[in-house]
């Protein structure tokens, strides 16, 4: 059929064009981009900002879905998350696991432990890694009793 892969070419080459303006409009800037890349699996700490631009456009390039899924998807932070855990060792990979501490197993990949995380029965063991990978965070607690008394 005439125009249906001349359609198919421009309707990726609008994906891709998607995926850099995401790439350039990152709101956090450099840091944004550093992380993204480093989710993407590459450590560009000491890297200019170019060599990340570039690292990521050739991803974009290659797979934009997977680029659009970093900064639209809701489990970014999470994906943070893990990636810090596993830099600080709090979240270690044996036998092809991932484990958190002896007795967790987490998953057998990035997307099995993501999914494990999202699971609302395992919110204790999440804020357990979150406090070992982070040790000085601390949640703001907002005691609602309070926030009554002022209201009135």
């Amino acid at each position: 059929m005439p125009g249906v892969e001349t359609a198919n070419k421009v309707s990726r080459k609008k994906k891709i064009h998607q995926a850099v303006d995401f790439i350039f409009s990152d709101e956090r800037g450099s840091d944004g981009r550093r992380i993204m890349a480093r989710l993407l699996g590459k450590h560009m700490y000491n890297q200019p900002d170019s060599d990340v631009e570039d690292y990521l456009i050739s991803v974009a390039e290659k797979n934009p879905d997977k680029i659009i899924n970093l900064y639209t998807g809701g489990d970014t932070p999470l994906r943070i998350l893990l990636a810090d855990a596993l830099d600080k060792h709090v979240i270690l990979i044996k036998n092809k696991l991932y484990m958190y501490g002896d007795r967790h197993i987490l998953g057998g990949t990035d997307e099995a432990v993501i999914n494990w995380m999202k699971n609302s029965k395992n919110a204790k063991v999440v804020e357990l890694i979150r406090k070992d990978t982070y040790p000085d965070y601390e949640p703001v607690v907002v005691d609602k009793k309070d926030d009554k008394k002022e209201n009135k």
